[in-house]
């Protein structure tokens, strides 16, 4: 990210992945409703990462979303580049 940096408030993504999780069959699942409407609010409309986020379902596997977590800062970088 040269030159560009997008600065989380306090209702930033990191306190919204974590604001809301269940427990079902077993596995984590994490709600992402708040992370998608925060990724939508601050990001234009023609942001790769505003919609593959929108694209998720709204509550995704917390294994799964470590996962993506690293793909979405790649897909940012790119957004923030263009």
């Amino acid at each position: 990210m040269v030159g560009k940096t997008l600065e989380l408030d306090r209702e930033g993504a990191v306190k919204v992945i974590a604001s809301e999780s269940t427990a079902r069959l077993g596995r984590t699942q994490v709600d992402i409703r708040a992370l998608k409407q925060w990724v939508a609010s601050k990001l234009g409309s023609s942001s790769l990462l505003r919609r593959v986020v929108a694209s998720e379902p709204d509550r995704i596997p917390a294994e799964e979303l470590v996962g993506k977590v690293w793909t979405w800062l790649a897909i940012l970088e790119e957004d923030l580049e263009a």
